[in-house]
C-alpha cells in the first residue's frame, strides 16, 4: 500500500505507551480495516478499530454516522523494536474514490481542450475533487488528535 505520511517518535518508551494508549482506546477487528465500515453514534471511550497482524498493528478511527463521507484513514505502527515510526495510508476504497475523481477531472480538461465542451463541468469535477481532497486532510487532522488524545488519557 502507498503511505502518504510518516511520522517519528522520538524514543522507545514513547512508542509503548503511544501503542499501548490505542489499544486501550480501540476495539479489536480481525478482517482488514479497509473493509470494515462501523459507525458510533453513542458516547464511547473507544476511539479506533484495531487489526494486529505479524509485521504491524493498524488503527483506524471510529466514526459517527455524520462523518461517513470522510475517507478512512488507515494508521500502521510497525512491531519490529527499531523502527520508531507510525505512518498513514488511506484505505483502498478511499484511494480508488481519488482516482476515479482524478480520472473524471483529467478527461474532463481533455474535453473542454480538444473539443470545446462546456468548462463547468471541469469545474464542478475539479470542485468535487479537491473538497475530497480537503475532507483527506481534515480527516487526517481528526485521526491525529484522536491519537494525542489517546496517548495523553493514557499517561493519565
Amino acid at each position: 500500500m502507498l503511505y502518504f505520511n510518516k511520522t517519528y517518535i522520538l524514543d522507545d518508551i514513547e512508542k509503548q505507551n503511544l501503542e499501548k494508549g490505542l489499544r486501550s482506546r480501540s476495539l479489536k477487528r480481525t478482517k482488514p480495516l479497509d473493509f470494515v465500515f462501523e459507525t458510533y453514534n453513542t458516547g464511547s471511550n473507544k476511539y479506533f478499530l484495531g487489526n494486529d497482524n505479524k509485521n504491524d498493528i493498524k488503527f483506524t478511527r471510529l466514526k459517527t454516522s455524520f462523518e461517513l463521507l470522510f475517507p478512512k484513514i488507515i494508521v500502521s505502527f510497525p512491531k519490529d523494536k527499531s523502527l520508531n515510526y507510525y505512518k498513514f495510508r488511506l484505505s483502498i476504497v478511499s484511494n480508488l474514490v481519488i482516482f476515479f475523481l482524478f480520472i473524471m477531472l483529467l478527461s474532463s480538461f481533455v474535453a473542454v481542450v480538444n473539443h470545446g465542451n462546456n468548462p463547468a463541468d471541469l469545474l464542478i469535477i475539479a470542485i468535487l475533487f479537491f473538497g475530497y481532497l480537503l475532507l483527506v486532510v481534515l480527516e487526517l487532522k481528526l485521526t491525529r488528535a484522536k491519537i494525542k488524545k489517546s496517548l495523553a488519557k493514557n499517561l493519565d
